[in-house]
């Protein structure tokens, strides 16, 4: 698996007015999970009045459709510069499962026309990549007692390289707060005869009822999966009644799995 990743090149022509940014968003969201660094190469041309622009991303924890708030480059300055302006950045997306890139403009003063026609093209050092997504539906009546029921939501990968696990959650439409649930991993040499479930997360999650999103962050494998004897390894959730519960739990889980490499 390649490390460093590259985008096509996107443009667009970029007007401001005052001395708040604008962002415009050139690349399409990604897996940010093992990203550690990005480059962003800005092409400026037909820079008029005070003009100026920096790279900016934006994460999201889940959803795409609920963002954090952009954020700049911290370590860049603006540039006004014609022609290819070139920016690298250290980046620490812990908790974040998607990211994009894109352009933060602004005028350095005032408040008339400031435009360029901006291309942004953007390459990250990133050791991953999504291996997987899946949908559980649990049905009043499935889960009862103590019974822990497991679900796979990836294919079998290797064991050879990996360094975390991450994963994004929503439960929707759940009854009640009858429902808890948490990632599970288990490995193999002969995939048809894998060894037990093993928990990744140190407590079981329980949900509120209605609608709910959540974020694992960067999970290791657990020693029991002994990742370091076996060839495979396959991620999955792991589902239950919580104690004392009033009734048993009917929820749909939605999944999203990334890894990293070291």
């Amino acid at each position: 698996m390649s490390c460093s990743k590259i985008l096509n090149p996107r443009g667009d022509v970029i007007a401001v007015y005052g001395t708040g940014l604008r962002y415009t968003w050139l690349t399409p969201w990604m897996v940010a999970h093992g990203i550690s660094a990005a480059d962003a190469l800005i092409n400026l041309q037909n820079v008029t009045g005070n003009f100026q622009c920096k790279p900016c991303y934006q994460t999201a924890e889940v959803l795409q459709r609920y963002p954090d708030t952009p954020a700049v480059f911290p370590s860049a300055s603006y540039t006004s510069t014609e022609g290819n302006n070139h920016f690298r950045q250290s980046t620490t997306l812990t908790g974040k499962f998607w990211v994009r890139f894109g352009v933060a403009a602004n005028n350095t003063s005032g408040a008339t026309l400031g435009s360029a026609e901006v291309e942004l093209q953007t390459s990250v050092s990133q050791c991953g990549q999504q291996i997987g997504t899946g949908m559980v539906t649990i049905n009043a009546g499935m889960i009862s007692g103590t019974d822990i029921n497991y679900f796979t939501i990836t294919d079998f990968s290797p064991t050879i390289g990996l360094d975390e696990i991450m994963a994004a959650f929503v439960v929707m439409d759940n009854e009640s707060d009858y429902l808890e649930y948490q990632l599970v991993c288990r490995s193999a040499n002969d995939p048809r005869a894998p060894n037990a479930w093993q928990t990744m997360e140190t407590a079981w999650a329980n949900p509120a009822s209605g609608n709910s999103k959540r974020n694992t962050g960067a999970l290791s494998a657990p020693a029991g999966a002994n990742v370091s004897t076996n060839f495979l390894i396959q991620i999955g959730v792991a589902v239950r009644k919580k104690s004392g519960a009033g009734g048993n739990p009917r929820a749909e889980i939605h999944a999203v799995v990334a890894r990293s490499n070291a």
